[in-house]
């Protein structure tokens, strides 16, 4: 097999001048190595971008990418390089090859010949997808899929497809931010080579940038194995977090600390980031914040090293409701009302008190942005306040259920080689601590069961399932299968009435004030599929 390099390089969207400056650096690094062909990845120019960019924005780009592309072809006449970019005439994507100072652009899915020295290679062109010829030597691929949880590995699918097709693979994907406003994604790398046959021979590691000469013939020196399921959903949360803020020019993060499991693992991964120097926790105790919960906040910014403050809402929600509630309003027809705030409301105006009013001055004051803590659970059902807890530059942890945040909470402890996140965030029970009833050290708590409503609210999210499907197998017996629960539905509800009373609340919370909360959401880095085909039965 000849000497190939693959090139697993960084790509900002959008930026094509300094994404062609990193292509040609790996041009570089793969001469040095003494490679023959290069494989970068798909859309290495552009970027994927965001699909609500104008019109005459799509142009300059297009314009900018097949010019770069030009250029990067034609680098280094002594190596051939292929990698993915847009059409010549289109938007669409397109493989260029880059040979002898001269380049030529493919459609996806197309075979051709390559004159490698002396020899002659049968190559396929692809950017996800097998290619249906059976004389392909060498199938290269130039990648470049966000990581989602549920795919299988971009590594698995390219040595299946290798084993079926009788032939070597090639695979390179880039390591990034995929920005699309609303959502944002991270690339994260795992490019690849195979032998026929499907084995494995040379892998490089997550989430790096890194030019490798392909060893064929014998496993990788470079063999990476995760030490969690929560690895690459790390990977991916550490990707977006960085890119995003260095293309934002952000420096600093304010995090609120509630001493619960969501505040802590948001309070690690910006720590992991950003270095403790620029983070700041502070901690909003009301008359209604248990001890446990204050001291775990301050504990937690002591393992971490980060800067800390303590800030009461008691005096300012109580002004607050002594100027709304009796507040006299009137119309021009002198017709009067008197305003009054009740208990729910009062929980909001503490919400809002410490978001909307603490942590933005803070933040302010301090040159920094503040986070959004919600988790998926509260994200799908609209369990926040808008304009309180819903706020902040980005939602880190908003496509995870309660049971990936603490599972990735135990993966950070691992990270940070300490026990940077005490036990009791892990033992407490999770709760707003807005009201008495909601006292973690007397059983209050939030209104969730976990094992049980984290499935739920996935099937409503990523399985298309709605109350209708969801009825008929509770009935035959079928949800706990249906779900993955690792206990019976029946443990939680005593009668069929209970179970379709909280199937339905929800349902109704997913679809009414949690559709209206989630498109007033901070970007949320996301990392599950949605469902291809919506049931909503």
């Amino acid at each position: 097999m000849i000497n190939a390099a693959i090139g697993q390089m960084k790509i900002v969207p959008g930026a094509v001048s300094l994404n062609l400056q990193n292509a040609q650096k790996m041009v570089d690094q793969a001469s040095a190595l003494g490679a023959e062909l290069l494989v970068l990845p798909g859309w290495c120019l552009s970027g994927k971008w965001r699909k609500n960019t104008s019109l005459s924005m799509q142009r300059e780009l297009h314009l900018q990418c097949v010019e770069a592309g030009m250029e990067l072809a034609k680098y280094d006449p002594n190596i051939t390089v292929v990698f993915g970019n847009m059409q010549i005439d289109d938007f669409s994507s397109a493989i260029w090859v880059g040979q002898g100072g001269k380049f030529s652009v493919h459609s996806p899915g197309k075979a051709l010949s390559l004159e490698m020295g002396k020899r002659s290679l049968r190559v396929g062109l692809s950017v996800g997808e097998a290619v249906g010829d059976p004389t392909v030597d060498l199938m290269v691929v130039c990648g470049g899929d966000p990581y989602f949880r549920q795919n299988e590995s971009p590594r698995q699918k390219w040595a299946k497809i290798a084993q079926q097709n009788d032939c070597a693979v090639l695979y390179a994907s880039g390591v990034g931010l995929q920005n699309c406003g609303d959502k944002m994604y991270a690339l994260l790398g795992c490019s690849a080579a195979v032998e026929r046959g499907g084995k494995l021979v040379y892998k490089l590691p997550p989430d790096q940038e890194q030019c490798s000469l392909v060893t064929w013939h014998s496993p990788s020196a470079t063999t990476v194995t995760p030490k969690s399921e929560m690895s690459f959903t790390f990977f991916a949360l550490r990707r977006v977090i960085a890119d995003y803020m260095e293309q934002s020019s952000l420096r600093k993060v304010v995090v609120g600390a509630s001493g619960g499991i969501d505040s802590a693992v948001v309070a690690a991964l910006m720590v992991h980031v950003c270095g403790p120097e620029n983070v700041l926790l502070i901690s909003m105790p009301s008359a209604y914040n248990s001890a446990t919960t204050q001291s775990l906040a301050r504990k937690l910014a002591q393992n971490l090293g980060c800067y800390f403050a303590t800030v009461g809402i008691d005096q300012s929600v109580a002004l607050t409701q002594e100027q709304i509630s009796g507040l006299e309003i009137k119309n021009a027809a002198g017709a009067t009302q008197n305003l009054k705030l009740s208990d729910f409301h009062l929980e909001n105006v503490q919400a809002r008190d410490r978001s909307g009013r603490i942590l933005a001055a803070a933040a302010a004051a301090w040159g920094a942005v503040f986070t959004c803590n919600a988790n998926k659970v509260e994200a799908t059902v609209g369990y926040s306040t808008l304009y309180g807890d819903h706020g902040g530059f980005i939602a880190p942890l908003g496509d995870l259920w309660k049971h990936e945040v603490y599972a990735l909470g135990r993966y950070l402890n691992h990270i940070f080689a300490s026990e940077v996140m005490p036990e009791g965030v892990f033992n407490i029970k999770p709760s707003a601590e807005l009201s008495p009833q909601q006292n973690p050290e007397k059983g209050g708590g939030d209104p969730f069961h976990y094992w049980y409503h984290d499935q739920l609210l996935a099937a409503f999210t990523e399985k298309g399932l709605g109350p209708t499907a969801l009825k008929e197998a509770y009935q035959k017996g079928h949800l706990k299968a249906l779900l993955n629960l690792d206990r019976p539905v029946e443990e939680l509800f005593a009668s069929a009435e209970e179970f379709e009373a909280d199937l339905q609340h929800w349902w109704r919370q997913y679809t009414g004030p949690g559709a209206f909360k989630r498109v007033q959401a901070p970007p949320v880095i996301t990392v599950a599929l949605p469902p291809k085909l919506l049931r909503l039965k």
